[in-house]
């Protein structure tokens, strides 16, 4: 694991996310089929910001991976 942090400590990136519940349309899911669970309304969504590598850095550093493929 410290191979790793070190390894990727420049490439780390801290971005912002919104993360809403598909819950939320549950009004019109239930105008075609009754679903089970309570009817949010619009309300249920989260903002957090996550830190990490980026998917594509480790997929080109990895030497067994062929992006051309």
């Amino acid at each position: 694991m410290d191979e790793l942090v070190s390894t990727f400590e420049k490439e780390t990136v801290t971005f912002p996310v919104l993360i809403v519940c598909s819950a939320n349309r549950r009004k019109e899911q239930n105008m075609i089929k009754q679903m089970i669970g309570f009817n949010w309304g619009a309300a249920a969504c989260s903002t957090s910001e996550w830190t990490g590598v980026p998917l594509h850095v480790l997929l080109i550093t990895w030497p067994c991976v062929d992006l051309k493929a």
